[in-house]
Parts: structure tokens; C-alpha cells; sequence
């Protein structure tokens, strides 16, 4: 016998959306502390409560900022910084291998040269933005 029950679909997973719906239950209380303590006039309670929800609003910003996106800061003077030194030793090994045919300075050059292309492609890895296309992003379904 075939079941007709169409197959659940979850858009969000009951943590996150759990701690969403905290966070947003202890920014109103927070608020209503501060409207508390200004109708009553208590500055120094004021001073505490204001600065407890200006943390909890930064928290609930900071949330929302997925890892890799435009608003996430990203190591671009790093990657400059590196990419130009590279190229310098580089133009270092050339003129060295040209002038002395001598392993010991190529060798003692050839390492840092490869050391700095390591941190090249990971400086370059983490300052290419985040593909949000994935198909295996968003919804699930359980069947």
C-alpha cells in the first residue's frame, strides 16, 4: 500500500532557531530594564542595563554573519603583503642561480620561497568569498 502523507520539510533545525527565539526573549527584557530604569530615573542602573543590551544586539548582529561573506573581514593586505615578498624571492632565486650555480644558496632560498607559496594559497583561500549556491544549503527533507 503506497502512502499519500507528503514527506516533512524542515527549514530550520530546532536549536538555532531555539536560541534565536532566546536571544530575542532576553533583548526585550533588556529593553524593558532600560525603559525601567529611565522612567525611574536610576543612571547608574541605566548605564549597566544600556550597556548589557547594546552586548546582546552586537550578539544578534554577529550572528547573522556567515563565515566567508562580504561582511566578514577578509586577510587582503596579508595576501598583498605576502604576494609581493614572493615575488621578490622569486627575482632572488633567478639572480642567484644565475650568478652561482651552488646548491647551498639555492637550496637555502628554494625554502622560503616554498614556505611563502604555502601561506600564498592559504591567504588566497580564505580571501575567496563563500559559494552560497550549494545545493546541500537550505531546506532538508526527511522521507
Amino acid at each position: 500500500m503506497l502512502s499519500t502523507m507528503a514527506s516533512p520539510v524542515r527549514s530550520r533545525s530546532g536549536r538555532p532557531e531555539f536560541g534565536r527565539v532566546y536571544l530575542r526573549s532576553l533583548i526585550a527584557s533588556a529593553e524593558e530594564r532600560v525603559e525601567l530604569h529611565r522612567s525611574r530615573g536610576h543612571r547608574l542602573r541605566l548605564h549597566v542595563a544600556t550597556r548589557r543590551l547594546r552586548r546582546l544586539l552586537a550578539y544578534e548582529n554577529q550572528r547573522h554573519v556567515r563565515i566567508g561573506s562580504a561582511s566578514s573581514t577578509r586577510p587582503k593586505f596579508a595576501l598583498a603583503a605576502v604576494s609581493v615578498v614572493w615575488v621578490a624571492a622569486l627575482a632572488l632565486l633567478a639572480a642567484v642561480e644565475l650568478r652561482h650555480a651552488s646548491t647551498f644558496w639555492v637550496t637555502a632560498i628554494e625554502l622560503p620561497v616554498l614556505a611563502l607559496s604555502v601561506l600564498w594559497f592559504v591567504l588566497a583561500v580564505a580571501c575567496v568569498p563563500a559559494d552560497r549556491s550549494s545545493p546541500d544549503q537550505g531546506t532538508t527533507t526527511t522521507r
